[in-house]
This record gives structure tokens, C-alpha cells and sequence, in this order.
């Protein structure tokens, strides 16, 4: 059983509804939280597994005729990605994310489905395998891609996934300094977030040994 105890808190919330499905919780997972909480954005956080429970989590929330956004446990979504899908006049948006060295644009990692996209469309899980990691595959077949295709918006979320990134990204780098490469390439600013991790609660700090509570994420330039 992981020790880490996630924070979520945000004191004035945006109005948008942002799903985070995960495994287990992590200093990572945290992070992907903490990018989410730099833009007011509180996410409702669901624990999946193996089986069909993110394809429920899907087609609960479709049922429920409403707009949602999904952003996955290992996506960092840079400072403003959410505002930028949420005020698109499309209703299906992404962010794309890299995926075993690709740039993909109809991953789940950031995604929204509009509300119109939902009203027309009633019932649309129903008959979409539950295999959970082609779930995204299985999503945009049914829509109609490559005819049919999603608003992708820039730049790209930052995949924290390790064996997502390229080959040319060298695995002795570190994560914080990966993030801070594609921000760079990007032509973003590098901020440093917190972990709020597993300590003494009576102080109320975060850890600072060793590191465990520095990371990067991507901030956009004023």
C-alpha cells in the first residue's frame, strides 16, 4: 500500500468538471495534481484498475449529459490548457500528448466532451469494448477518424510516462529535467511545484529531503 497521501484542495475552484482517473497514489500523481491546481482546477480523482472501471467511469459521467474533462494520471497539463479547451466552440478537444514517440492527438491524457457532443449522442459507451487502454482507440473509431476529427489545441501536455518519450530523450535524464526539456521546446517558462507528501502533519511543511517534493511543469509565458 502506497504511503502517499494526495492533496487536492482548491479554495476557489474553476467551473469545469475534471475527471483524473489513477492506479495508486503517487508523488507523480501529484504532480499531474499540482498542474491542475496552479489553474484553479480541482480534480475529482477515481481509482480504476485493470478491469472495465475507467470504461464505467466514462459512461457514468456521458450518462450524466454534461460537459467533462478527462486528463489521465501521468499527463501534466500546462498552465492554462484547461481555460484553452473549455472555452473552444468545439466539443470535442484534446491535448496531445506523446505516445511511444509520437505525437498523438486523440488520446485520453487531456480531452474534453462538450455537452452537445454528449446530448447527441446518448447511450455511446454502451456498445464500446471495455478494455481500458484502447479505450481512446475505440472512442475515435466510433466517431469516425481520421473523417471526423478532434480540436487539438497546443502546445502539447507533457507525458510523464517514461517509455512514452522518444528515443532520442535519453533515460538517465531525469523526470523534472524532461519536463523542463519539452516546456523548453516548447518555448514555455519552467516553474517548480510542491508534493505535499507523507510527514509531520503538526508543522503543516512539505518534506525537503532528498528532494521528493521538487518537480517541474509547464507554465505559459504572460
Amino acid at each position: 500500500m502506497s504511503r502517499v497521501r494526495l492533496y487536492t484542495k482548491v479554495e476557489e475552484p474553476a467551473d469545469v468538471r475534471v475527471l483524473l482517473p489513477y492506479t495508486k497514489p503517487t508523488a507523480r500523481l501529484q504532480l499531474v495534481i499540482d498542474c491542475l491546481r496552479i489553474q484553479y482546477v480541482q480534480p475529482e480523482l477515481v481509482r480504476v484498475g485493470d478491469g472495465d472501471e475507467y470504461w464505467r467511469l466514462l459512461r457514468d459521467a456521458w450518462a450524466e449529459g454534461r460537459e467533462f474533462f478527462i486528463v489521465e494520471q501521468d499527463v501534466a497539463v500546462w498552465q492554462g490548457g484547461i481555460k484553452t479547451l473549455a472555452e473552444c466552440p468545439q466539443d470535442w478537444c484534446t491535448l496531445p500528448t506523446m505516445c511511444h514517440g509520437r505525437m498523438i492527438t486523440t488520446t485520453f491524457g487531456c480531452i474534453k466532451f462538450g455537452q452537445r457532443l454528449i446530448e447527441r449522442r446518448p447511450g455511446w459507451w454502451d456498445d464500446i469494448p471495455t478494455t481500458w487502454f484502447h479505450l481512446d482507440a475505440n472512442f475515435t473509431d466510433k466517431m469516425g477518424w481520421p473523417f471526423i476529427k478532434p480540436s487539438v489545441h497546443g502546445p502539447a501536455a507533457t507525458h510523464l510516462n517514461e517509455i512514452q518519450w522518444a528515443d532520442d530523450i535519453s533515460t538517465r535524464y531525469t523526470l523534472e529535467r524532461k519536463v523542463a526539456w519539452q516546456s523548453m521546446e516548447a518555448g514555455q517558462a519552467v516553474a517548480r511545484v510542491n508534493y505535499r507528501v507523507e510527514g509531520d502533519s503538526k508543522k503543516r511543511l512539505f518534506r525537503r529531503d532528498r528532494g521528493e517534493h521538487v518537480a517541474t511543469a509547464q507554465v505559459t509565458r504572460d
